[in-house]
């Protein structure tokens, strides 16, 4: 209790870490004793909650090996032995060590897998965007191209992982891989989707989550969209006039358009992990038709 307000107890999903003090007799050796009441004081002071566990304190593994007076060579072997526990994550732009003192994660293997999968797809995503924007550009700027997609921005990790989960069953890095080596005709059958989409609204249907589920991918768009000005998407046939600079005469042309949109999204020749997270159930339906597989439902 401080200042007289009780402050709630922190505890771990396995351990019980934070009432009583663990056991240290299975370390190795003093550095690794030292090296574990340190990460366990920090769990108590500084609790670092992730991924279904509380960490220590987040920080660069050259700080923690300062912290426990080791090089960060043995800290790197230390931080392998029971009864520590460690992984390592971006946070607030840096990529920091996170260690416990506990039992190891039983799902641990599952979720190397996922990363190792989601790797994977990541790499597939830079190299195809290197060799779409480094296409017919001079050494120098294609070196800069290839130096822009060495590492993919955390925002697009993240829908990576979402697409993960929309996939789940599946074989996630060929659905993946699918799809953005085929972009062109992706697109195509998004823009198809949302002309169901538009149909329906327009026709005064309501599809509901049971109707989407159960049925066509058409249905899901419709479904994911209930809410969105879908005419913000609409391709609209505008008449406008054209005047010919050479001849001075004008005449009317019939131009696709979108009201208040500056250009037309459907024409972008290169993947967008925005879009395609948004569209994923329309990438996986793709990739069983092409492949003449069983649909997943």
């Amino acid at each position: 209790m401080t200042n007289g307000v009780r402050r709630r107890k922190r505890s771990t999903p396995l351990d019980g870490l934070y009432s009583t003090e663990p056991d240290f007799s299975a370390c190795v050796s003093r550095n690794h004793e030292a090296l574990c009441r340190l990460v366990w004081q920090s769990m108590q002071e500084h609790g670092h909650d992730w991924d279904g566990f509380t960490w220590a304190e987040p920080l660069p593994q050259p700080e923690w090996a300062a912290r426990a007076g080791v090089s960060v060579s043995t800290l790197r072997r230390l931080q392998k032995k029971p009864p520590l526990q460690f992984a390592t994550r971006g946070f607030k732009g840096d990529k920091v060590a996170l260690l416990r003192v506990g039992a190891p994660d039983p799902d641990a293997a599952r979720k190397a897998e996922e990363k190792h999968v989601a790797n994977i797809m990541a790499k597939t995503f830079r190299t195809v965007m290197t060799k779409i924007e480094s296409a017919g550009l001079p050494e120098a700027e294609r070196a800069q191209v290839v130096a822009r997609w060495k590492v993919l921005p955390r925002e697009d990790y993240g829908r990576i992982r979402g697409m993960m989960e929309d996939w789940r069953g599946m074989p996630q890095a060929e659905v993946f891989h699918h799809a953005v080596t085929n972009w062109p005709e992706f697109m195509d059958r998004v823009k198809a989707d949302l002309d169901v989409a538009w149909h329906l609204r327009q026709a005064g249907v309501v599809v509901g989550l049971a109707e989407a589920l159960e049925g066509s991918h058409e249905l899901m768009t419709a479904y994911l969209l209930r809410d969105a000005d879908l005419l913000q998407y609409q391709r609209v046939a505008k008449r406008v006039k054209v005047k010919d600079p050479r001849t001075g005469i004008t005449r009317i042309e019939r131009k696709a358009g979108l009201p208040g949109r500056t250009h037309n999204w459907w024409t972008w020749r290169k993947p967008h992990l925005s879009l395609l997270r948004r569209y994923a159930h329309v990438a996986l339906r793709m990739y069983l038709e092409n492949r003449g597989l069983p649909d997943a439902a």
